[in-house]
């Protein structure tokens, strides 16, 4: 009987690694076409606040992707500062996953952040992939 129950756990928690794995990667995946990916996943967990920070760095001369996804957080806010907190950008996602294209005339550093009204029973998880090609138009 212990044995049993050992397989089957297993089973689950491999089915729900799987899962999990594969939902993020999809929803980049899909909108990363033309776009090279940076080799990181960036992962917030917003368990005691509503907001979560990464810092970030971009190029002149390049054009970025950044991909938000969450499996657990339909409705979540972006945005992008610079290192002295002047908003450059912000946005609202309302379905899970938001792709947002970037520019910038200038190298930069910045701080994106990722903010929910709310915190729900479960604390949201998010994931931010960033791609990234040369900007054909400044050649």
């Amino acid at each position: 009987m212990y044995k049993k129950t050992v397989i089957v756990f297993l089973m689950i928690s491999g089915s729900l690694i799987q899962a999990f794995g594969q939902s993020a990667s999809a929803c980049y995946n899909k909108d990363m076409a033309g776009y090279i990916k940076d080799g990181q996943d960036y992962t917030l967990t917003l368990e005691d606040s509503r907001t979560g920070k990464i810092y970030l760095s971009f190029f002149e001369g390049f054009q970025y992707r950044l991909v938000i996804c969450s499996n657990n957080t339909k409705k979540f806010k972006i945005s992008i500062f610079d290192i002295e907190k002047n908003l450059l950008f912000s946005t609202i996602c309302d379905d899970y996953n938001k792709k947002i294209d970037l520019k910038f005339k200038s190298n930069i550093a910045c701080i994106a952040e990722v903010s929910v009204d709310k915190i729900p029973k479960v604390s949201p998880v998010f994931t931010i992939a960033i791609g990234f090609k040369e900007d054909q138009a400044d050649k």
